[in-house]
């Protein structure tokens, strides 16, 4: 027996399948494959409720962290102007062939980052702030591959847009047409 649902029960036993053959293992059938990865892929099923509060646990610990990484770009180094930072964007203002001037490259970043730390902070707007800064930081990769140099702030961009990917992947929807179609084929009898 498999679980779909808090409510209904699904046997595998009476399936008729293509590939069922009494010599071969059970796990080598198509239709339990198929259930076990419906098992996996639905979301609403609670086989463990630790799992899912260590799931919530793992997206707060993920945003906090996203967060406070920005933030701190933003503010120790970005708004206080610590000399490394103004040599960074200084050297970004020359590679832009002076287009932008470097405080106020470095004062508009900081913004940003601020803005987007504070969207991905708010339960309601995470996953917008997630996506957001998921798209913001390809530019300081790229400013880092093309420009700048690898170093420890290319490894916090990597670190940085990693985690936004992870929290984007944990907070997905399934699309309506393949959830329901999953659902109502695997709870015919």
């Amino acid at each position: 027996m498999v679980a779909f649902s808090d409510k209904s029960l699904v046997s595998t036993e009476n399936r008729k399948s293509p590939f069922r053959h009494p010599q071969v293992s059970p796990f080598l059938n198509s239709q339990v494959l198929f259930d076990v990865v419906v098992c996996l892929l639905d979301r609403r099923i609670r086989l463990n409720p630790g799992a899912f509060m260590a799931r919530k646990v793992l997206l707060v610990v993920i945003r906090v962290l996203v967060s406070l990484n920005l933030l701190g770009a933003a503010i120790l180094f970005k708004f206080a102007g610590v000399p490394l930072s103004v040599a960074l964007f200084s050297k970004m203002s020359d590679a832009a062939h002076g287009l932008i001037s470097q405080p106020v490259f470095r004062m508009g970043t900081g913004i940003i980052e601020t803005v987007l730390a504070i969207l991905f902070l708010i339960p309601k707007t995470a996953k917008l702030g997630a996506a957001c800064i998921a798209v913001y930081m390809i530019a300081p990769i790229l400013s880092h591959v093309f420009v700048l140099g690898y170093g420890a702030f290319f490894v916090n961009a990597l670190a940085t847009l990693f985690l936004a990917c992870v929290y984007l992947y944990f907070v997905r929807t399934p699309s309506r047409d393949i959830s329901r179609g999953v659902v109502t084929a695997t709870q015919t009898r």
